[in-house]
Order: structure tokens, then C-alpha cells, then sequence
């Protein structure tokens, strides 16, 4: 945005014109965005999209390092053979 031409250091209508202005602008373009994403959110949960984060272990080899847990391997070792974080399989309820 240009500055204008004319000294505005104290107060003047100009300015506190031209920064309202600005805000508004900026809110309104802000609202838009949010509703065109609630839209387009909207539209893929209809066409069956799913959200989130992927799985890092399908349902069976979550049963499988379930098992082996109960069983007292060391999590570390479960961790390794499906190529995941310790932590991961800690997770596993």
C-alpha cells in the first residue's frame, strides 16, 4: 500500500480511516477462507474421505504385537520386527 503524500504523524482521519479499513478487509477475507474450507471439509466427508492420521499397524498385526506383549517380549524387539516406535507399541490397548 502507498503512503500518502501528506504528513500524518499526529493523529488524522485518514489514517484511522484507511487502518479500519484494512481490518475489515482482513476479517472479511479471513471469515471467507474458514467458510470455504467448512465447505470443502463438508464436500469430501460426503464423498467418504477420512481424516486423521494414518494407522501405523493394521487391526492384525496390532492383535499380533498385543499378543507378544502379553507374552513378555521386550517392546523394543516388537517395535523393531514392525518396523515402528517403542512408543507406538506402548500405545497398542
Amino acid at each position: 500500500m502507498r503512503r500518502p503524500r501528506y504528513n500524518c504523524d499526529e493523529w488524522c482521519w485518514a489514517t484511522e480511516y484507511t487502518t479500519m479499513q484494512q481490518a475489515q478487509l482482513g476479517m472479511f477475507f479471513c471469515r471467507r477462507g474458514a467458510a470455504r474450507t467448512d465447505e470443502g471439509r463438508k464436500r469430501a466427508q460426503q464423498r467418504g474421505v477420512k481424516f486423521g492420521r494414518k494407522l501405523n499397524l493394521t487391526p492384525h498385526q496390532r492383535q499380533e504385537a498385543l499378543a507378544r506383549r502379553a507374552a513378555g517380549e521386550a517392546l523394543v524387539d516388537i517395535a523393531r520386527s514392525y518396523a515402528v516406535a517403542h512408543s507406538t507399541i506402548s500405545r497398542l490397548a
